[in-house]
């Protein structure tokens, strides 16, 4: 399994998060375990919503994965798990100060125009607040976004990089046949 984008430096500590979640809480005076653990998001996908919870330092494609069966969706949209192939992007609905953006493998300037036009990517974003509310299913908008609308963002080689991803890919299923084909290139230069 591909590794997950690392913790991002500016989510808070997670005795931070659960101190902060239970203080807001308790003058709500609740005794949900979620106000302690983590922060209820508002999901849509497939023409369904369903909230779930989103533990502390937990990506939002974590949180997903854990509550698929409970939300009864067919599939999540997700790929890479790193942030890089937009798979799992989604629109945010509400409560966008309350997501904290992680390492997601893009250019600086494809990410921030990802998120200056409400767009996440689940696999790498953190939940640090109430009232967040995504809709799923958006990577359709977040390659026309990216790449039709923004074409000045460094991505003047679209076919190679696509072409090479897609070789990449084909290798990964093979590899006794991709080492042969390099041994038999190095042979010849």
């Amino acid at each position: 399994r591909p590794s997950r984008p690392s913790r991002p430096s500016n989510l808070p500590a997670a005795a931070e998060l659960s101190d902060a979640s239970a203080e807001a809480h308790e003058a709500a005076d609740t005794t949900d375990t979620a106000a302690r653990d983590g922060h209820m998001v508002e999901i849509t996908h497939e023409g369904r919503t369903a909230n779930v919870l989103v533990k502390t330092e937990e990506t939002l494609l974590m949180a997903l994965e854990r509550n698929r069966p409970s939300m009864s969706l067919s599939s999540l949209p997700f790929d890479c798990q790193r942030g890089n192939c937009l798979t799992c992007s989604g629109i945010v609905k509400g409560g966008s100060s309350s997501i904290v953006f992680g390492d997601d493998g893009l250019a600086p300037a494809v990410g921030e125009n990802l998120r200056k036009n409400g767009f996440v990517l689940t696999c790498s974003s953190y939940v640090v607040g109430d009232g967040v509310k995504i809709e799923l299913g958006q990577n359709d908008a977040a390659w026309t976004e990216t790449y039709k609308t923004q074409p000045s963002l460094g991505m003047p080689d679209m076919g190679n990089a696509a072409a090479a991803k897609a070789l990449r890919f084909a290798a990964e299923k093979d590899v006794p046949r991709w080492t042969r084909d390099i041994e038999k290139t190095l042979e010849k230069s």
